[in-house]
């Protein structure tokens, strides 16, 4: 897994975005399916996320718990 801020303009992506609150058995799933279908349609796989999580900005009476 690389850690990068930018991407070419014409680099082919695969991308999921969401609220990634620990590395559980949901989000690895999540995660193979992008791996297996950015192989498929050869290109680089893409996560986002954010930090903090969204729901701290949104909703800052929720007190936001992660899972792992």
């Amino acid at each position: 897994m690389q850690y990068v801020t930018t991407l070419t303009a014409n680099q082919p992506i695969a991308i999921t975005i969401g609220n990634f609150d620990g590395v559980h058995k949901g989000h690895q799933r999540l995660m193979h399916e992008l791996r297996k279908t950015a192989q498929e349609l050869n290109c680089t796989p893409v996560l986002v996320t954010f930090s903090p999580h969204t729901l701290m900005i949104v909703r800052p009476d929720i007190d936001v718990r992660y899972l792992t």
